[in-house]
């Protein structure tokens, strides 16, 4: 019998979702503190992704800089777009939103020099160095495990093993990926009624690892891995 219902949905691809290896456990997560740097050899550029929340903010910023851009210089940026944020958030008859302290700090705590390259900052002594967003400090994960695309398959039948259709991964190999499925615990009759409610959507894990079985009581339900 087949699954009436989003039998091709995955749960919408972020650009930045990690999956990491069982050996690494899922070291990063978008609620930690961290930054996500990713570094190109051949294209010269370092990238940087992380999440904020303050202020009633909760958002992530991507950035992709030079690797020889000054370290002045990329602090200046990322301050800016956090600035352009938190500003949107304030009414007009309300003051500009104060500035958030931004800078890179050792293990010790003291600020490095501004004018080291961004290569050396955030790839080369990643391990030796923090971002401190205000009174936030974030460490530095070159290059971990990325889920470039994951799909499942157009047409799901109940009652058979289901698996992803695509997989890529960068900086990791398929084989040390984990999975874990979940379905919603509501069934719908139409993908518009899926539409309007995907954000009051609760979710039941079903399974984990590669493979999944759905039954026919998961007909009209949402699938998402």
């Amino acid at each position: 019998m087949r699954l009436s219902l989003l039998t091709s949905h995955v749960i919408p691809r972020l650009r930045h979702l990690r999956f990491y290896s069982p050996h690494l456990r899922r070291l990063y997560r978008m609620e930690d503190r961290k930054v996500v740097v990713t570094h190109d050899e051949e294209s010269m550029t370092v990238g940087l992704s992380f999440r904020y929340q303050c202020c009633n903010t909760d958002r992530t910023f991507n950035l992709k800089r030079s690797s020889e851009e000054e370290l002045s210089s990329v602090l200046a940026r990322i301050s800016c777009n956090i600035q352009k944020v938190l500003d949107k958030k304030k009414k007009r008859n309300e003051d500009p939103a104060p500035v958030v302290p931004i800078d890179i700090k050792t293990q010790a705590g003291e600020s490095v020099s501004k004018d080291m390259s961004c290569h050396e900052c955030f790839v080369a002594r990643a391990d030796h160095h923090f971002l401190d967003i205000g009174e936030k400090s974030y460490s530095l994960d070159v290059n971990p495990p990325i889920v470039k695309a994951l799909e499942l398959p157009k047409c799901i039948m109940a009652g058979f093993p289901l698996y992803p259709s695509k997989l890529e991964v960068t900086n990791g190999v398929n084989e040390d990926s984990s999975f874990t499925w979940y379905k919603s615990d509501n069934k719908f009759s139409s993908m518009e009624e899926c539409k309007s409610k995907m954000n009051k959507i609760n979710w039941v894990e079903m399974a984990t690892g590669y493979t999944c079985f759905t039954e026919n009581d998961d007909i009209g339900r949402l699938l998402k891995v």
